[in-house]
Parts: C-alpha cells; structure tokens; sequence
C-alpha cells in the first residue's frame, strides 16, 4: 500500500498517516494479546521501513506506466489456447518504462543475503504478471524487476556504561549511523577503524533490486506447469478436496484451527475439544 501511494505521488507525510490508518482499521481485540503484539511491531516497523525507502529511491531511472495494475484473463495452453471456464487473476505491483517495459515487483524479506537472492530467479508468480501484462498491453515486456525491502531498519549503536560505543550487533546498523554516534558522542573515529572497516564489508542489505529476464524456454515451462495447476484445480473442485493453504497457519498468532491440522489423529483432538456436560434436570423430565 505505502508504495503503491508513493508512486501514485502522494506525499510523504500523508503515507504515514495511511500506514496508520491501515493498521487501525486492522487492528486484533485488546484481550488477543498475542497477536496484538505483532501487530504493534508490524506497524510501527512499516512506519519505519517507507521513509528509509524514499531516502534510498529519492529519484528513479525508470518511468512509472502503471500502479496496481489488475487483470483476469483466460489461463492459456502451451497452444496458445484458452482453457474453458477459468480465468487467471491479479494485481501486477507496478509497470514501469526503463527503455522497455518491465514489471515491477515489490517483496518484503527477513534477509536479503545470497541465499535469497538466488532464489527470486524461482518465482513463479512474477512469471504469472509478466504473462498478464504482456496480454494486457498487446506489447512485449523485457522483464521483472524485484524491488526488496528488508523487514527491519538500521539502528543507532549502543552507548556503553564507559561511554564508547557497542561493537555487537554488526549487522544492525551502518557505517554512516556508526560515524555520526561517534561524532554525536564526542568519540574519536580513529578508536574505531577496525569496526568500521568491518561495517563496510558486512553492513546489511536494507534494500535490493534485480533486473531478471527469462528465456523463452524457461516461459513455455512456465505455460506448462500453469496447464498443469489448472488441471489440478479442475479435477479438486470435481472431488471436492483441495490443497492445504499453509502460509498463514502463524502470520498473526496461531489458527485457532491449528492443533486440529496438526494432530495425527484429528477426529480424537476434536471429540477432546469438546466439554461434555449432562442434560439439564428440566430437559430429561420433559422427554420423560
């Protein structure tokens, strides 16, 4: 939502106060202790997050086309055929016009190191909105760009009981915070060169981009396994049965649900769930 506003051109101050409002208006019960917590570090992390965003992206090399752009087509066959009575939906981030057209998708991580880095090139859903796009603008596109943000923000060092600065917890700021606490603290920079040269090296990634494109061979893979999917789909809801959704079991405290999924012997866990109580005085007399 926050950069959905802010290439939309809403001022920075008024995306705070939607951030706010978005979080108010989704806001747990009071007594939902748990979950409550979360979310208080939800949002006073995504308040935190888009400002560190627009200092990072002050100006872009790219022309914005389109901001959440939608779409529901028909799901196509490696023929180029349409399939009978499914349609393929969603919302493509952002489009963009960097000498080309590309799709811009925006992602959230815990880290952004080489593990995950490698692992953008297996997204399949990106490969879903640059097949929609394509189809929507009739205009061939050149790729996906992967906007990454990192859940978290670079903090302040701590100040010791001696009045020096903390050199733990390398990998929570950045060498630009660590010479201004040096200069805040009347500290001298020099004491701390071994640290700093560390920082440089080893400082974490807050935000990342990828520019990918993807063979034509990598895309008729991609039609395939749709083909797939939306036999797998055909032949559930025929059945009746579908695949577990599993991504939210935990997102904000755990599915009240969640120990019945769980359990090796699900019906024994529900029956237990249960408090059996005797009939009341009055009912047994009346069927009497």
């Amino acid at each position: 939502m926050a950069l959905a506003y802010h290439y939309n051109g809403v001022p920075a101050n008024e995306i705070t106060i939607a951030i706010e409002n978005y979080f108010a208006e989704n806001a747990p019960a009071q007594d939902e202790s748990e979950r409550l917590q979360k979310w208080i570090e939800a949002r006073d992390l995504a308040v935190a997050m888009y400002p560190q965003y627009a200092k990072r992206y002050p100006q872009e090399s790219f022309k914005v086309v389109d901001v959440e752009k939608g779409f529901e087509l028909p799901i196509m066959d490696v023929r180029g055929l349409p399939y009978e009575n499914m349609t393929l939906a969603g919302k493509a981030d952002m489009v963009v016009d960097e000498n080309s057209l590309w799709v811009v998708e925006h992602k959230t991580a815990s880290v952004i190191d080489t593990k995950y880095k490698r692992k953008l090139t297996l997204d399949a859903q990106s490969m879903i909105y640059l097949e929609a796009m394509e189809r929507v603008y009739g205009k061939k596109f050149n790729g996906v760009i992967y906007n990454v943000l990192a859940k978290s923000i670079p903090v302040m060092p701590k100040v010791l009981k001696k009045g020096s600065l903390s050199l733990g917890g390398g990998q929570s700021t950045t060498p630009e915070l660590y010479r201004l606490a040096i200069a805040e603290n009347g500290l001298n920079e020099a004491d701390y060169a071994e640290f700093l040269a560390y920082l440089e090296e080893n400082q974490k990634e807050y935000f990342y981009r990828e520019y990918l494109t993807f063979s034509q061979e990598e895309r008729g893979e991609w039609r395939r396994e749709l083909w797939q999917i939306a036999n797998d789909i055909e032949r559930a809801t025929e059945l009746g049965a579908f695949y577990r959704n599993t991504a939210n079991c935990v997102g904000f405290g755990e599915c009240p649900y969640y120990q019945i999924c769980c359990a090796p012997d699900r019906e024994f866990v529900i029956e237990q769930s249960y408090v059996k109580k005797a009939a009341h005085s009055e009912l047994v007399e009346e069927v009497a």
